[in-house]
């Protein structure tokens, strides 16, 4: 695993004092969990935009840059690593993702948003997924990594 990284959405957030990637969404990130967050108070529902939220969430914390909408075989890159995104939100049960084997990717980034909005991440490198049939990767999200 190449690095842990945490991050909760709260008025004096981490990223208040750094400057943000306004060409990659950067500053759509903060008010977009806002929204959701205000959602789920008023109608004690979720919204489902996890996938975009994740997404954003890795460009925003390690400088994601995606691939055009719809590319097929992994997220984007970051550095010369090959990212996909996945996430896991508040709503789910089991903190279990898959991921396509066909696709191109050599990380996965995995974001995980608890019931309080805090968004957590974990990289994996491809080779540490589990093989499922049906062509699948899967990655079990266990608390025994201590976050930071």
């Amino acid at each position: 695993m190449k690095n842990l990284k945490t991050y909760k959405f709260r008025e004096d957030s981490p990223d208040s004092d750094r400057e943000q990637n306004f060409a990659t969404g950067g500053h759509l990130f903060r008010p977009l969990v806002h929204i959701a967050w205000e959602y789920h108070l008023r109608t004690g529902r979720y919204l489902s935009i996890w996938g975009e939220l994740g997404e954003l969430f890795v460009e925003n914390q390690y400088g994601l840059k995606r691939n055009k909408e719809y590319a097929q075989g992994f997220d984007g890159r970051i550095g010369n690593d090959l990212i996909e995104v996945k996430t896991i939100s508040p709503e789910k049960k089991t903190p279990l993702v898959f991921a396509k084997e066909s696709s191109n990717f050599n990380v996965l980034v995995v974001v995980k948003v608890d019931r309080n909005f805090k968004f957590s991440s974990r990289w994996i490198e491809r080779r540490e997924l589990k093989q499922k049939s049906g062509g699948l990767l899967s990655y079990y999200w266990t608390s025994t990594l201590q976050e930071t």
